[in-house]
């Protein structure tokens, strides 16, 4: 598991070191310390780059690579590299989904966005290929068991009521 991030009342921003209430972060919308790469203003990812704490970088997808829209919210896909030292150690890539902002009932900086925002450890990938490969085969088998589901809940609508006849009544005519 890739780190962990609480942050209590009272106990300081990882990128600017304020109180949580003072983050001078735009909106005070922050990703969770597994993203302190992610550059979201406020100078934070340039003072993580100088001091080679980043976890993530933004990467680019090869030309013409189709990416499937995020299969939970529709946003689009974009690709990361992760590392834990990026000059000598392994990098993996993952596609993520674009869609970080608050909805809903959720409660705010730790819980903000869609639920692939921040992917389960399965999308990590060595090569943007297999990254790429799996984001589209998962949001491909989502997106079909949701459409499965919405036919088979739908069914009903399709339905012709026992007591409806099929005989229509002539056009013009009266409706008896």
């Amino acid at each position: 598991m890739r780190g962990t991030f609480s942050l209590e009342h009272g106990q300081p921003c990882y990128w600017c070191n304020s109180d949580a209430e003072r983050c001078s972060s735009p909106g005070g919308r922050l990703r969770p310390i597994r993203w302190s790469g992610m550059f979201d203003g406020a100078n934070h990812g340039e003072r993580e780059m100088k001091e080679g704490k980043e976890l993530y970088k933004p990467g680019d997808l090869p030309a013409g690579t189709h990416v499937e829209p995020c299969p939970v919210c529709g946003a689009d896909a974009q690709l990361w590299q992760y590392s834990t030292d990026f000059k000598t150690g392994p990098i993996e890539k993952v596609l993520m989904c674009s869609n970080g902002e608050k909805f809903g009932p959720q409660d705010g900086l730790t819980n903000e966005g869609c639920l692939l925002y921040m992917p389960p450890q399965d999308f990590y990938r060595g090569r943007i290929a297999e990254a790429v490969k799996f984001w589209n085969e998962y949001a491909k088998a989502l997106n079909a068991q949701r459409r499965d589901r919405n036919w088979k809940r739908a069914k009903v609508l399709r339905e012709v009521p026992p007591n409806a006849g099929n005989e229509r009544p002539p056009v013009g005519g009266p409706i008896d």
